[in-house]
């Protein structure tokens, strides 16, 4: 079923020549009183269209002629057409940029009706009408899909913003006139890039690596030859990271614990509070606490504080090597190898001098539904926690840039 939309200005002529033109099933006149008439008028010059007339009592009222484009919408939903023309020649500017705001991005097709020739007043003389279609500028630049690529991103909803990617491309194959080469390229690399930030956030730091090294070439590429520098910015903040990113991994895949790795964790934490998960970020920060410590032995000493058969000989005589359980556990130990070290005022030492405050913290962690309780994590659980990290000097890594 093919169905039109047809806005009603004060001369039938544009009316008959679409009609004409396109012969639609259903017909939904959207009309002000003073343009009633000419409905009558085009229905008689082309008659037996289905049709309803939709009034909007003030046509310089942009929201009332909104309103009326949805409602025309839904009308020909229920009546299951499946062609959608909307022709907003008649009527006032305002009427028709209401009109046009409420149907953009819904699947319509839009149509002109200009002319060959003019009379003195700048109106299409009748006879020389001459019916244009286009489509809707929002599908041809992805205007929807991009506003949800970004809005999903700067959520961190990473597979959120690769599906609204993966539509724009699907677009680009279902009509390829929609798609230019360079806008494919473009589109397949941020995908990568969309991709590889979803593993990152998911800690799998060598995949994530491996995708933006692929997408990101591909993305600069075809920004710098837009001069685009709202994708530049984002894209070569995101180049620069790649060194961190890779050094991450690689630390991951020997199993080393460092203070880079303990930094991405807590900017990890970081996005989980920014969008509300306070349970999920004040995990991160109780794993953090551990990693500090373990971070703290290894890159000074080379070795691993779980692990006792890595530790030096004199170290496994002065300190127990059965294992532990627990961060208090384990901040214990570890301050008791930082004293059989001679150290003084270390992290772990630091960390170990404010154990009761410490305790306090992880009592709230404890209470979590995904810990040993069954209530929420407030935001204020998750800052205090934070507050205490960032007064040892323990700061996340830069924040990932947004859109």
């Amino acid at each position: 079923m093919k169905a039109l939309i047809q806005t009603v200005g004060l001369t039938a002529g544009p009316l008959i020549a679409s009609l004409k033109v396109h012969r639609p099933d259903f017909v939904v006149f959207v009309a002000s009183p003073t343009s009633l008439p000419y409905v009558s008028e085009a229905l008689a010059a082309v008659p037996g269209i289905a049709h309803v007339v939709l009034k909007v009592e003030d046509p310089e009222d942009m929201d009332e002629a909104f309103r009326a484009g949805r409602l025309a919408y839904r009308t020909l939903k229920e009546k299951g057409a499946e062609v959608l023309l909307v022709d907003p020649t008649g009527g006032t500017k305002t009427m028709v940029a209401g009109l046009s705001l409420a149907l953009a991005g819904l699947g319509f097709t839009f149509v002109y009706v200009g002319g060959a020739k003019r009379d003195a007043a700048g109106k299409v003389i009748t006879g020389y009408e001459r019916v244009r279609t286009m489509p809707d500028p929002t599908e041809r630049y992805h205007v929807f899909e991009q506003r949800n690529f970004i809005r999903a991103w700067n959520e961190w909803r990473m597979q959120s913003a690769a599906a609204a990617l993966e539509e724009i491309l699907k677009t680009g194959e279902r009509s390829p006139e929609l798609l230019s080469d360079p806008e494919r390229r473009y589109f397949e690399g941020l995908l990568e890039i969309t991709r590889g930030m979803h593993a990152w956030d998911l800690f799998r730091h060598r995949e994530a690596h491996e995708l933006l090294s692929r997408g990101l070439p591909k993305a600069i590429a075809e920004a710098e030859a837009w001069q685009h520098e709202g994708k530049l910015r984002v894209l070569k903040m995101l180049q620069d990271r790649l060194p961190e990113l890779e050094t991450i991994a690689r630390n991951n895949l020997s199993g080393h614990p460092t203070f880079r790795v303990l930094a991405d964790l807590l900017a990890n934490a970081e996005r989980r509070a920014e969008v509300g998960r306070y349970d999920d970020a004040l995990a991160r920060l109780y794993r953090a606490t551990e990693l500090a410590l373990e971070a703290h032995f290894f890159e000074k000493y080379q070795f691993f504080l779980r692990k006792p058969k890595s530790w030096p000989k004199e170290l496994k005589k002065r300190v127990s090597m059965r294992p532990v359980h627990g961060l208090s556990k384990v901040l214990e130990r570890a301050a008791k190898i930082s004293w059989a070290l001679g150290e003084k005022g270390t992290l772990p030492l630091l960390i170990y001098a404010k154990k009761d405050k410490l305790q306090k913290l992880t009592d709230d962690r404890n209470r979590s539904i995904l810990a040993h309780g069954v209530v929420p994590v407030e935001r204020e659980d998750y800052e205090k926690f934070k507050t205490f990290l960032l007064e040892l000097g323990l700061q996340p890594a830069e924040p990932w840039p947004r859109w």
